[in-house]
C-alpha cells in the first residue's frame, strides 16, 4: 500500500520547471513564462537554475548552458522559437587534464558547477570562468581546451566579473 503524503511529496518535486524563461513577445507586448530545455523537472532545487545560463550567441542564436553536478556543461540551442524547441547541441565535459589545466592552491579538492561560470559563446567556442582554475575557451566543434591568459592592471586573481556585450538585442531587417 502506498502512504498518499509519499504521493504528495513525489508528485511535488517532479514537477515540471515550467515557469523557468521569462520572455518578452514584442509583437504583441506580452510577456509569458516558459520552460527550460532538458530535463524540466529539477525537482524545485533552486541551486539546478543556479547554474543555468541564459545567452545570446552569433547568428542571432539563443543558448542555454546548464553546469551540472556531473562534471558537463550541456549546451542547447533554440531552434524554433513560436514552438519553443529547443536542440541540445553540446555536451562539453569538464574532466580536463589537472597537469595541463591544474588547480591553484585554494582548491577544495571537491568539484562544484557553482564554480563554473559561462561567460558566452563566440565563434564557435564557449567562454568560460572556473573558480580556482582560471578563464578557458573550449571549440565545441574540435572539443579543444585552451586557457585564456589575460593580464589585468593590478589584478593577481581570476576574473572577478565578465559578461558579453551587446549593442541591441533586437534584430533589424
Amino acid at each position: 500500500m502506498v502512504n498518499r503524503n509519499e504521493e504528495v511529496e513525489e508528485e511535488k518535486y517532479n514537477r515540471p520547471c515550467t515557469d523557468a524563461i521569462l520572455a518578452f513577445d514584442t509583437e504583441t507586448e506580452e510577456f509569458r513564462l516558459l520552460p527550460h530545455p532538458g530535463d524540466s523537472s529539477c525537482y524545485y532545487r533552486p541551486q539546478e537554475h543556479e547554474n543555468m545560463y541564459l545567452l545570446l550567441g552569433t547568428r542571432d542564436h539563443l543558448y542555454l548552458c546548464h553546469v551540472t553536478w556531473g562534471e558537463v556543461i550541456n549546451v542547447w540551442v533554440l531552434e524554433d522559437y513560436a514552438g519553443w524547441a529547443w536542440d541540445r547541441r553540446y555536451k562539453v565535459s569538464l574532466d580536463w587534464d589537472v597537469k595541463c589545466f591544474p588547480f591553484t592552491a585554494d582548491y577544495s579538492g571537491i568539484y562544484n558547477p557553482k564554480d563554473v561560470r559561462v561567460l558566452g559563446i563566440h565563434n564557435g567556442e564557449l567562454m568560460i570562468d572556473w573558480v580556482s582554475r582560471g578563464p578557458f575557451s573550449y571549440h565545441l566543434v574540435k572539443n579543444t581546451v585552451s586557457q585564456v591568459s589575460i593580464a589585468l592592471k593590478g589584478m593577481h586573481s581570476p576574473i572577478p566579473f565578465a559578461t558579453a556585450y551587446y549593442k541591441s538585442l533586437v534584430r533589424l531587417e
